[in-house]
């Protein structure tokens, strides 16, 4: 009736399923239901950011090997928060369509899962040549990240800057045999990371 109203000249004529639809997608679009869509799920940032944080920073106590020797207590604290829990925040990115922190949170979620699976189950696989390869690897996709995060913010980019700090040295030292980069250097740039 609107649209017959609307349109005098066509008075009579049965309008098509564009001409109904758009008025009505119109009004949806401009609605407040609409527009708040995506508000009705929690903010996922501080819960991917939390979880990377808690990740790093016991990545870098293990590495600087404030701990012992790495047990099954870090290792399933480094599967569900780093791991579990980045990936939740990065589907809830998704959803929310912030493109850049579902790149971090599933990248990142995604090496700690690897990492666990590496360490826990294939153990004897992961050797020396795998463990050059493992972090050259993850250095290169940390790059893409670290040019994005130049249009962010300045805690972005440093913390992706001292994840590929983290990555390059962790593969120099790998490549040379160098333990103090191994340990010490690579656990502060985790621990820094962590704490950023």
């Amino acid at each position: 009736k609107v649209l017959n109203h609307n349109n005098k000249s066509n008075f009579g004529r049965q309008p098509n399923f564009d001409e109904q639809i758009d008025p009505l997608l119109e009004k949806l679009q401009n609605s407040p239901l609409y527009a708040n869509r995506l508000d009705y799920y929690g903010n996922s940032i501080p819960l991917g950011a939390f979880c990377f944080a808690v990740s790093f920073v016991l990545y870098g106590f293990y590495e600087c090997k404030v701990f012992s020797k790495p047990d099954s207590f870090i290792y399933t604290i480094l599967l569900i928060f780093g791991g579990i829990g980045q990936l939740t925040a990065g589907a809830f990115e998704y959803v929310k369509a912030r493109t850049f922190p579902t790149v971090v949170y599933l990248l990142f979620g995604l090496y700690f899962i690897s990492f666990f699976l590496c360490n826990k189950y294939f153990n004897q696989l992961f050797i020396i040549d795998c463990r050059k390869i493992y972090f050259g690897t993850w250095a290169g996709l940390t790059f893409p990240v670290f040019i994005g995060s130049f249009k962010t913010n300045v805690i972005y980019i440093l913390q992706i800057a001292s994840v590929l700090g983290f990555f390059i040295v962790r593969c120099i030292g790998e490549c040379r045999s160098y333990d103090v980069l191994n340990t010490t250097v690579s656990g502060i740039l985790a621990l820094v990371t962590g704490f950023l």
